[in-house]
């Protein structure tokens, strides 16, 4: 109790009960409290039922909301489309839950919509980002919409994509049989075939950029001028979308495993006098962050360098001295071997009589064994080889002979 008046009437009623304890009770008084404490209680009833209806009104209100909130959920929202598909000529349809739409020009293509080529079409599909997709004929895709980006399922046929330059976070997920391709910003084909068992194989070819494709539990990186193909359920294969660069490795690979063999694999094709080499790296010279320079024995016009890995390297000549630019590649740092080419390399072979030709290296026991390679023309005859030939293979634009020789080799780079 306060030491001042008391400030309600039930305090009051308190102190008039404690005197009822006395000895000397007074009648008045007991009726007075009796009174007090009864409108005391019906007061405090009435703010009760306040109370009690002002939380009802509030869980009316709630569930007013509640309702409203179901309501709104439950409307049919606008779908945003992911594209837009164009059809440049030829039958190109758009199939949603059973339905198909002939397209005459350009219309809009919603998450989960498929679009099918017919054979003799050709059309093109422009994402939100203006990503390229062009499905060839006889092609069925679908485009659909995650948190990490448009994601393209191809059921059918080959798809060049040419992608922009992904934010951090998003990707162009490409889901092919199997596999699974990641691109941040490329341009790129990808194939779905099936082999003569049945099963299918993915085949991604890039152009630019990187792409990393999944298959079988294991994932490899595309570089710029590799390929690599995924059976259903197994691991991704690289190589290069060049044959003579991948003749190259393999003869390269072969020359490492083997204890006999020295000297640095060459490919001399007769109908483009044009040299392919593995050659060292050394004479390369270092002039910013994953850029080098090269001085060449030969003109560095449309002179190409590859890795022993198959990517081709951003290149331009100027003279005799060939700048790479290495600067985007996975690793900057100076190689230890390269695969060159040098076009118009003449002067491996000369005649010796009407429709006959050799090729005469020089050569003695001190020098390394190596592995030369020949590309002839398809119906060429080698009367007399005076060097072991290990491989001879005949395709239909060339004969392709491999020997193992003792020769010194003109020097493609000039070092000193």
């Amino acid at each position: 109790m306060s030491d001042s008046s008391p400030n309600s009437p039930l305090e009051k009623n308190l102190e008039n009960m404690l005197k009822c304890t006395l000895d000397d009770p007074n009648s008045l008084f007991q009726e007075g409290l009796t009174r007090d404490v009864l409108q005391e209680v019906k007061q405090q009833g009435r703010r009760e039922s306040q109370l009690i209806r002002f939380r009802r009104a509030l869980v009316g209100i709630a569930a007013i909301v509640l309702v409203a909130v179901a309501l709104w959920w439950g409307m049919d929202t606008p779908i945003q489309p992911m594209a837009q598909v164009t059809n440049l000529y030829g039958r190109v349809t758009v199939q949603n839950n059973g339905d198909t739409q002939l397209i005459q020009n350009t219309v809009d293509l919603k998450p989960g919509q498929r679009v099918r080529t017919a054979p003799g079409s050709q059309a093109w599909i422009v994402l939100k980002d203006q990503s390229l997709l062009i499905p060839d004929p006889r092609t069925i895709l679908k485009v659909d919409a995650t948190a990490q980006g448009p994601t393209v399922a191809l059921e059918q046929g080959a798809v060049t994509i040419e992608a922009r330059k992904q934010v951090p976070g998003q990707s162009i997920g490409i889901n092919v049989g199997s596999s699974h391709i990641r691109v941040l910003g490329t341009k790129l084909d990808v194939r779905l075939a099936k082999k003569p068992d049945g099963t299918k194989q993915t085949c991604v070819r890039v152009f630019s950029g990187r792409v990393e494709l999944e298959s079988g539990g294991s994932k490899v990186l595309v570089l710029p001028g590799t390929q690599a193909v995924a059976d259903e359920g197994r691991a991704p294969m690289r190589s290069s979308v060049v044959f003579e660069v991948n003749e190259l490795i393999r003869l390269f690979d072969k020359t490492r495993q083997s204890d006999e063999l020295q000297g640095l694999p060459v490919i001399i094709d007769f109908a483009t006098d044009t040299l392919w080499a593995v050659t060292s790296a050394e004479g390369l010279t270092e002039t910013g962050v994953g850029r080098f320079d090269l001085k060449l024995n030969y003109s560095s016009f449309q002179v190409k360098a590859y890795t022993v890995e198959g990517a081709e390297i951003a290149t331009q000549g100027s003279g005799k001295v060939l700048h790479l630019d290495m600067s985007s590649s996975a690793s900057q740092q100076s190689p230890e071997y390269l695969i060159m080419k040098i076009p118009n390399a003449r002067g491996w072979f000369h005649m010796v009589d009407e429709g006959l030709q050799a090729c005469e290296l020089p050569g003695n026991e001190t020098d390394p064994l190596g592995l030369i390679q020949f590309h002839l023309p398809p119906l060429t005859l080698i009367e007399d080889a005076s060097v072991p030939i290990i491989e001879k293979t005949a395709k239909s634009d060339r004969l392709i002979v491999t020997a193992a020789a003792r020769v010194q080799l003109p020097g493609i780079l000039e070092i000193h």
